[in-house]
C-alpha cells in the first residue's frame, strides 16, 4: 500500500461523510470534521485525533463513528485495516515515506540521534490520550502520575512482539524503540517530580531540545539540531535575522491533538483549565516579549518533543501499544479513572510516592521485555497493575458517569484479548457480535489477573496454530 490508496480513503471520507481536505503541497494528508482529524503518520498508520469530550461514552461513540466509516470505505477500495504496536513482518525500506516534508526532515534527522529512530516513524503505532487540568498543582500532579506509571500501561496493553516476522523477545517492541530514539527529545523527565516543577520549568526544558524545522508559506525549512533560544534571539542559523512569527499558528491546530481527546468533565473546572492554558502561553510570551518574537513556531516545536507523557494545552499519555478494537476505549477510561476524581488522584500520588527516579527508569527499560512479569519492589508489575486498576475502578464509580463498568471484571473470549486494534471495524460487525460499550475495558481486570497480555496471545498463536509465521496475523485479525 502507497499514499494513492490511502489517498482514496481521504477522498471517500471527504464525498460520503463530509470531512474536509488538509493539503500540504498541493496533495491530501489529512481530513478533518467537528473538530476531529485523520491525518497520516510517516509510513502510513492512520491517525484519528478525537475532539475534546465530557465522558467516555462519547469518547467511544466518536471513535466507533470513525471506525464504522473507515471500514466501509476499505472494503470498497479491497484496503483492510490491522493494528498492532509494531509492523509484524515488513522491513523499513518496504515501507513508503508519506509526503510530508517534516517527515522527510526526520528520516535524515533520526540515525544521527538514535539507532531506532527510524523504526518509530514507519513501525509503530500507538493509543493515546489528552487529558486536562485545572491548576499549575493539579497539572504538576498528573504528570507525576502520568509518567511514573506509564510502564504500567505499556504491560497492559503490550502488543508487539513480533519484527520481520519473528518474536523479538519482547512484549512491547514498539516500548523497547522508544528507549533509543533520541535522549534529547523522549523519556521520563525527572524534573517534573523536583520540588520547583512549574509551567515555565517545563518551558524552558522544551527550548533547550534541538529544532526540526521552520514552517514557512508552505514550506519546511531545515532547522535540525539547532537551538530554539538562538530563533527567538534572531541568530538561527537556518533563517538568520528572523525571529518566530504568529503566521504558522492556525497552520497547525489540527495537528495538536493526538487519537484520543478527553475534556475535562466539571464545567467550572474547564474555565480554570482555560486560564491555565492562559497561563502557558504567558510563559512562553515572556521570553518572546524579550526577543520581539511569538508563539506560532512555538507550538509547531513542542509536536517536536517525544516525552512518555507530553504538556502542551493539556496532558498527553503515549505509553500504550495499538491493541485490540476494545482496547482503545480502556486507555481513556484507565487514566481518567486515575486522574479525574480527586480521591483517585489522591491514592495514585501516594502509590507512587516512594519511587526513585531508579525506579521509574527501571520500568521504562524492563517492562517493554517482561510486561506484567517484571519484578519489582518485593513482588511484580502485575501486583502493581492490580492495584492501579482499582484505583481507577474506584475513580469511575465515583465520576457518576457510569463509567465504572468500563474497568470491572467479566470474563472473556481469547479473541476478544488477542483481536488487535486499528482505527477500522464497522459498527454493524459490533451489533452482530453482542458487543456493548461495557465490555470495552473490562478486559484490563483480565489482562491483570492473568498476567496474560494481548502479546502474550499472539505468541500462543504463534508458536502453535500459526506454525511460527505471522502472516494469519493479518488474516484473522483484519477488521
Amino acid at each position: 500500500m502507497d499514499y494513492e490508496h490511502i489517498k482514496g480513503v481521504f477522498e471517500r471520507l471527504q464525498s460520503r461523510f463530509g470531512w474536509e481536505p488538509m493539503t500540504e503541497a498541493g496533495l491530501t494528508i489529512g481530513v478533518k470534521l467537528d473538530g476531529q482529524s485523520v491525518t497520516l503518520e510517516p509510513g502510513g498508520q492512520f491517525e484519528l485525533s478525537g475532539a475534546p469530550l465530557t465522558t467516555l461514552h462519547q469518547t467511544c461513540a466518536e471513535v466507533n463513528s470513525h471506525l464504522y466509516q473507515s471500514k466501509t470505505i476499505g472494503e470498497e477500495l479491497g484496503i483492510g485495516f490491522l493494528g498492532v504496536g509494531f509492523d509484524p513482518k515488513w522491513s523499513i525500506e518496504q515501507i513508503p515515506v508519506m509526503p510530508k516534508d517534516r517527515y522527510r526532515l526526520m528520516k535524515a534527522y533520526m540515525p544521527t540521534v538514535g539507532t531506532r529512530g527510524l523504526d518509530m516513524m514507519f513501525r509503530t503505532c500507538t493509543i493515546q490520550v489528552n487529558l486536562d487540568f485545572e491548576s499549575e498543582q493539579d497539572m504538576i500532579e498528573k504528570f507525576r502520575i502520568g509518567l511514573a506509571l506509564q510502564p504500567i500501561a505499556v504491560a497492559l496493553f503490550a502488543n508487539s512482539p513480533f519484527v520481520e516476522g519473528k518474536p523479538t523477545g519482547f512484549l512491547s517492541t514498539r516500548g523497547d524503540v522508544w528507549t533509543d530514539v533520541d535522549a534529547a527529545r523522549t523519556g521520563n523527565l525527572p524534573f517534573v517530580f523536583e520540588p520547583d516543577m512549574s509551567f515555565e520549568k517545563y518551558v524552558d526544558y522544551a527550548m533547550d531540545v534541538p529544532m526540526y524545522f521552520v514552517y514557512r508559506k508552505g514550506q519546511y525549512i531545515n532547522a535540525l539540531g539547532q537551538s530554539w533560544r538562538d530563533f527567538m534571539e534572531g541568530k538561527l542559523p537556518a533563517l538568520p535575522g528572523q525571529r518566530p512569527t504568529m503566521g504558522d499558528w492556525e497552520n497547525h491546530l489540527t495537528t495538536i491533538f493526538p487519537e484520543v481527546g478527553m475534556g475535562q468533565s466539571s464545567t467550572d473546572a474547564a474555565f480554570v483549565g482555560i486560564e491555565i492554558r492562559k497561563r502557558i502561553i504567558v510563559q512562553v510570551r515572556m521570553h518572546a516579549m524579550r526577543s520581539g518574537a511569538s508563539i506560532g513556531d512555538w507550538e509547531n516545536h513542542l509536536t517536536t518533543i517525544f516525552p512518555e507523557v507530553r504538556l502542551k494545552k493539556f496532558l498527553e499519555m503515549r505509553g500504550a501499544d495499538g491493541g485490540p478494537w476494545r482496547m482503545i476505549c480502556a486507555l481513556p477510561a484507565l487514566w481518567v479513572g486515575l486522574i479525574y476524581e480527586p480521591q483517585a488522584q489522591a491514592e495514585a500520588l501516594d502509590l507512587i510516592s516512594s519511587w526513585s527516579q531508579d525506579d521509574r527508569d527501571y520500568l521504562r527499560n524492563e517492562v517493554p521485555r517482561l510486561g506484567l512479569a517484571t519484578p519489582f519492589m518485593g513482588g511484580t508489575v502485575q501486583d502493581v497493575a492490580l492495584k492501579v486498576l482499582a484505583i481507577a475502578q474506584g475513580g469511575l464509580d465515583r465520576r457518576g458517569y457510569d463509567e465504572g463498568h468500563f474497568l470491572k471484571h467479566e470474563s472473556i473470549t481469547k479473541q476478544c484479548l488477542s483481536h488487535v486494534h486499528v482505527l477500522a471495524i464497522a459498527q454493524g460487525g459490533l451489533d452482530r457480535r453482542g458487543y456493548d460499550e461495557g465490555h470495552f475495558l473490562k478486559q484490563l481486570h483480565v489482562i491483570a489477573e492473568s498476567g496474560m497480555s494481548p502479546a502474550s496471545h499472539l505468541l500462543q498463536l504463534y508458536g502453535s496454530s500459526w506454525g511460527h509465521s505471522v502472516d494469519p496475523l493479518f488474516k484473522e485479525f483484519m477488521y
